[in-house]
């Protein structure tokens, strides 16, 4: 069942509930006001009124009861599929940063930084790794929202999956730049890793 689906469901319960608890008031009242079962031939002498009252308030209290935990189920369903939403993004940003990172590494900036002359780029140079770890800066919120139930375990590991073989490459191109052969496998296994995913994150949606 979707998302849209369970709202509507939850709705229309609540507005069910809502029609049922006003036709027994409504009901109630008609009947006390126009005297119905006298004028049916009804003896009303020996009803006891009060209880009618406490009837009347019963319906209003369940109906009042039900309306109220619906509209917090519709408020729990609500703020999960929030912090769905949420995990999908710091996910996919987490991929699309490697993406990048695969792009940048390929054309060889961080080589042709690290045999600069300049300052700041040999700066940039040394700091490479600590760049590659910064597309898994939302790693904590991302194991907080798993401890939650809102990633799956299997989420989880593709996202690991990714960010092992996405380190690899990272330090396998700073270490040895001249290996493309080895480079290229890495890469390839990191964009594999990456696509299967992007995938897992679409289909679970």
């Amino acid at each position: 069942m979707s998302k849209n689906e369970k709202q509507n469901k939850q709705r229309n319960l609540i507005i069910a509930v809502f029609c049922v608890m006003a036709f027994f008031v409504t009901a109630a009242l008609l009947l006390d006001v126009f005297d119905v079962p006298s004028r049916l031939g009804f003896n009303c002498k020996d009803v006891n009124w009060s209880i009618q009252g406490t009837i009347i308030g019963s319906v209003i209290t369940i109906g009042l009861y039900l309306i109220t935990y619906l509209l917090i189920q519709r408020w729990d369903l609500r703020r999960q599929n929030n912090k769905q939403e949420i995990a999908v993004l710091l996910l996919k940003d987490a991929y699309t940063d490697c993406e990048k990172g695969l792009a940048i590494l390929e054309k060889g900036y961080y080589q042709m930084l690290k045999d600069s002359d300049d300052d700041i780029a040999k700066q940039i140079c040394s700091n490479a790794e600590r760049f590659a770890d910064s597309s898994f800066q939302n790693e904590t919120v991302i194991m907080d929202l798993c401890k939650d139930g809102v990633i799956s375990s299997e989420q989880l590991r593709a996202y690991f999956r990714v960010k092992t073989f996405y380190l690899q490459y990272v330090r396998l191109s700073l270490a040895m730049p001249d290996n493309s052969g080895l480079h290229k496998k890495t890469k390839e296994m990191a964009e594999q890793e990456i696509k299967a995913a992007l995938e897992l994150l679409d289909k679970e949606r």
